[in-house]
Parts: C-alpha cells; sequence; structure tokens
C-alpha cells in the first residue's frame, strides 16, 4: 500500500471514539425506544460547522447519536468543568460516576421549531 492509500485509509474513518464500529441512531428512536431515559457513558465532539457532541449510551453500546444544541451545550459545559478541555479525563469521570441518566424528549421553541430538551433522572 502507498503513501496515499495508507493516508487515505487512515482518514477514512473520520469522527470520533464514540462512533467507531457503532451505529448512528436518531434521537427521536432513543425517545421512543427508551421512554425512561438512557444512561450516557460517553462523549465526543465533531466539528462540522460548529462542534457537536457524539453520545454513547449504556441501554445500547453498539450505537452513537449526535446531540442537538442544547445537548451539545450540556456536554461542553461537563468539558468545561474538567478545566482542562481534556475530553478522555471527562469521559474517565463519566464513567468513574456511572454516567448521567437523562430522559430525553422533543420540544418547540417560541420560533416552533423542534429541539431536543432532556430531564436529570435520579440524583
Amino acid at each position: 500500500m502507498n503513501r496515499f492509500a495508507r493516508s487515505a485509509k487512515e482518514n477514512q474513518k473520520a469522527g470520533c471514539p464514540q462512533m467507531e464500529n457503532r451505529e448512528k441512531v436518531a434521537i427521536e428512536d432513543i425517545i421512543t425506544d427508551y421512554p425512561e431515559g438512557i444512561t450516557i457513558t460517553g462523549v465526543g465532539f465533531i466539528t462540522l460547522e460548529d462542534d457537536v457532541a457524539v453520545f454513547n449510551f449504556a441501554e445500547d453500546e453498539g450505537v452513537f447519536f449526535f446531540g442537538g444544541k442544547v445537548l451539545t451545550d450540556l456536554a461542553k459545559s461537563w468539558l468545561a468543568e474538567i478545566g482542562e478541555g481534556d475530553v478522555k479525563k471527562m469521559n474517565e469521570e463519566l464513567t468513574k460516576d456511572g454516567g448521567c441518566m437523562l430522559k430525553l424528549s422533543r420540544k418547540k421553541n417560541k420560533k416552533n421549531q423542534f429541539y431536543t430538551a432532556y430531564e436529570v433522572i435520579g440524583d
């Protein structure tokens, strides 16, 4: 394999570790399939027009989902709490604490646009 093919193969798996070897699932499906909520166990970020959070959850480790603005802002606040912008350390702390249980829902804003909201479950 020449250097160009090797480079193409290395760059083929764009994204973040939370996406690797997992299938994408829509938030609407999570809301339907897990009406009592999910336990967030991993978070990563990819850059599109802006950073977007990518989540894993304990109830189905074979999938990931993209967070909208509200969930991405939540993930960024978690990252800021770590203080070093260290995603790996944030995920270690998230795992150590047993994840974060959230119940997701769809709501409309004042402009009549849908967004994903969450409610913290448990503590």
